[in-house]
């Protein structure tokens, strides 16, 4: 079971709080997201930027989407999919999702002038 807190602990989850079936519910989400996917190295990518993993590391969200020949927007939005599906909180680096919303309804005014 070492692996399995390593993973709740990486996520943010409390191992004491989570109880056996939402453990296993973790587990299963995450390899529902890797098992059905047709491109598994970009699954794992988008695990990896979703679950906080990648502040560790030197590669960026937008060098991991050229290397993945897609754009850094699509990447992002696929990322934050993952998030809301897993249940994961935002990073410390994302934007709310009220500021997004004000940034949205700006961008919008904007363009349309």
């Amino acid at each position: 079971m070492g692996l399995l807190e390593d993973l709740l602990a990486l996520l943010g989850k409390e191992i004491g709080a989570a109880s056996a079936t939402e453990r296993l519910r973790i587990v299963r989400d995450i390899v529902y997201e890797l098992a059905g996917s047709k491109d598994r190295d970009l699954s794992v990518d988008v695990l990896v930027f979703a679950s906080g993993i990648a502040e560790f590391a030197s590669s960026s969200l937008e060098d991991v989407a050229l290397r993945h020949d897609i754009c850094r927007e699509w990447f992002s939005q696929r990322v934050e999919a993952v998030q809301r599906r897993l249940n994961l909180p935002p990073l410390s680096s994302q934007r709310t999702n009220a500021a997004r919303e004000v940034y949205s309804l700006s961008n919008r005014r904007n363009h349309a002038a």
